[in-house]
């Protein structure tokens, strides 16, 4: 449920906004993840920047009509809690990483259709998948987007997001499905971020539309399932914090002017995909909502489709359809579930 911003934190934040809005997006990333302050900002508006949170969604839709939203990745990260706990970045970041929380939602409604791009949905590699009705994703993200600055003192209100897109995916958002839900324009929100804008703006690449897998390539990482909607999130996110921080974590006049991963200092004694993996190992706590099983036969959140003693339920609808996607997709889910009104 989307809550009332209390108005003087409101007036705060959409100043915060307006002056974020006509900074480079890089030198926000920067300084925000350096803890450091950024110039444009007022003292006030400082500390609420320093409170601010970094939000990245990424999403995936039916390519057919009705285009139904199937799946969300999403990461949040929040530089205090990094502030707590650690004193550097470590070799390639992974301290920042560690405290990056990946999820993966998958739609009840959805979660039977095909992925046309040859995603694999159980292969999250960075925390919990969990299936959940859309009104409880949109509960979830409406508690991402509504962060209280203190649970002590809720008149104090919220905190700032800083929200991370890729590519088209956040404009697809505002023409499709989306729970109703658009992080751009939530009141919280003092910033929207196009990844692939960030990197050109780091120098990482000299395109503006470079691909996941060729950002994190610089840096020595290779992708896995990367349109699994939670890799994607995750990935998205390590692209644009290494971007911002590239000369902070490998740069030497002397050694290593071009600023190369693996060529000076820490990074030199310490491989970037030995991280990765590292990461996919950490413990990441799953979305406190939602089931992990989620059988879309019969509804049922204590057993997959495989382990159903409903076998024999098809969709008749998808079963008669004269599209042949549909009818090699029949078996995966019952009539009732189908998300077509007719043939």
């Amino acid at each position: 449920m989307v809550l009332p911003v209390p108005k003087s934190t409101q007036q705060k934040l959409e100043g915060l906004r307006r002056v974020v809005d006509i900074s480079p997006p890089a030198t926000v990333l920067k300084q925000y993840l350096k803890g450091e302050p950024l110039q444009v900002l007022s003292g006030s508006q400082n500390k609420l920047f320093k409170h601010a949170v970094v939000v990245c969604v990424f999403r995936k839709w039916l390519d057919q009509v009705p285009q139904s939203l199937m799946e969300i990745g999403i990461t949040t990260f929040d530089r205090l809690a990094f502030e707590k706990k650690f004193t550097s970045p470590g070799a390639h970041g992974e301290n920042f990483f560690k405290l990056i929380w990946s999820m993966h939602v998958r739609l009840h409604k959805s979660a039977h259709l095909p992925q046309s791009d040859g995603a694999k949905p159980d292969q999250f590699h960075f925390g919990t998948t969990i299936f959940s009705t859309e009104e409880q994703a949109r509960h979830m993200l409406d508690d991402i987007w509504q962060q209280p600055m203190s649970e002590e003192e809720p008149k104090r209100g919220f905190r700032a997001i800083i929200y991370l897109s890729f590519g088209n995916n956040d404009s697809l958002g505002m023409t499709r499905p989306n729970l109703d839900f658009n992080p751009s324009s939530m009141k919280t929100t003092i910033a929207t971020m196009n990844v692939q804008n960030i990197c050109h703006q780091a120098g990482t690449t000299s395109h503006q539309d470079a691909s996941v897998e060729y950002l994190l390539n610089v840096f020595d990482i290779k992708t896995y399932d990367l349109w699994n909607t939670g890799n994607a999130a995750t990935y998205i996110t390590y692209a644009a914090f290494l971007s911002v921080l590239r000369k902070d974590l490998y740069f030497d006049a002397k050694t290593n002017p071009k600023a190369k991963p693996g060529k000076f200092g820490q990074s030199a004694k310490k491989d970037s995909m030995e991280v990765m993996r590292c990461l996919a190992e950490w413990p990441t706590p799953p979305p406190p909502f939602g089931c992990e099983k989620f059988c879309t036969l019969c509804k049922s959140c204590d057993h997959t489709p495989l382990e159903c003693p409903k076998v024999s339920l098809t969709c008749k609808k998808c079963e008669a359809s004269f599209m042949f996607w549909r009818q090699v997709n029949a078996p995966s889910h019952s009539s009732k579930q189908c998300i077509f009104a007719n043939k």
